[in-house]
């Protein structure tokens, strides 16, 4: 049980990474539920440092789209101040940002503003890519409406008449692949109900079929499906308030741990993880 519970941390660690965080939950909660009832003071330990990590990750993502959306206000004030050179340096901050973290409908709306920017410049080969750009990643995100208005102004000047209708054809195929994707989304969601449900039952290797079969669904919807119903920026922000009180909680529960266990390595770390929360 004890070598089960830290493959499960490694698991819970792993997610973190790529940013799948109720993933990672499920899996250090598991893994916590293990060690506690093994009594196992490492494990606990180290389950405490991944949790911290977690919530300080969670923080850092919300900062990283807070200055995302600032570096993107920024960039169309001096767009709209007649200074296109200081503002495409901001845009495409803001665009390498959200893509950062999956925020692809942010992505998508950088791109609108691009198009004005290369415009006005004459650029138009460029102001073409991102009008593309921006009408491929709304589509592919549930935004159809918003692609096709987008398509609509554009369609006599960027767009050649004869290449409308094959672009409209293009963006509902986009759109009905999210769709698609969406209902695998849901089916993956009623798989982990179904995992806490049998869990909960103390039915552990029935439970974890379901997890396992959660897991294979999602793997295979792309992130934009995964990431589409994101809150906005200052909400993300409030609410990582409490995330960035979690993580030094756990981080000072690790560091406790560590230093009770006569492991200094360890400890060190955790002090480095509380002071590096943003």
């Amino acid at each position: 049980m004890i070598r089960l519970g830290f493959l499960l941390c490694i698991l819970g660690h792993a997610a973190i990474q790529a940013q799948q965080m109720h993933t990672a939950e499920v899996y250090l909660e598991e893994s916590m539920d293990l060690f506690e009832s093994e009594n196992h003071e490492p494990g606990i330990a180290h389950v405490n440092l991944q949790l911290g990590y977690l919530h300080a990750r969670n923080r850092l993502i919300a900062m990283t789209a807070g200055r995302a959306y600032d570096d993107l206000q920024v960039g169309r004030w001096y767009l709209f101040n007649n200074k296109p050179d200081v503002a495409l340096g901001f845009i495409l901050n803001s665009i390498e940002r959200n893509n950062s973290i999956n925020r692809f409908a942010s992505v998508a709306s950088a791109h609108h503003s691009l198009i004005e920017l290369y415009s006005d410049r004459n650029k138009l080969s460029e102001a073409r890519n991102s009008l593309i750009e921006s009408l491929q990643m709304f589509a592919s995100s549930g935004r159809i409406r918003q692609a096709k208005g987008i398509l609509e102004n554009y369609s006599d000047t960027l767009i050649h008449a004869d290449e409308v209708g094959q672009l409209e054809n293009d963006l509902e195929h986009r759109n009905t692949m999210f769709e698609l994707e969406l209902q695998q989304v849901e089916r993956a969601r009623d798989y982990q109900r179904l995992y806490q449900f049998y869990q909960i039952q103390n039915e552990a290797s029935r439970a974890w079929k379901f997890r396992s079969m959660a897991n294979s669904y999602l793997k295979q919807i792309p992130e934009r499906v995964m990431f589409y119903r994101q809150p906005g920026v200052l909400s993300l922000l409030y609410e990582s308030n409490r995330d960035a009180d979690f993580a030094r909680e756990y981080l000072r529960k690790a560091h406790l741990q560590f230093i009770g266990l006569e492991m200094p390595e360890l400890s060190g770390i955790a002090i480095q993880m509380i002071r590096s929360v943003p």
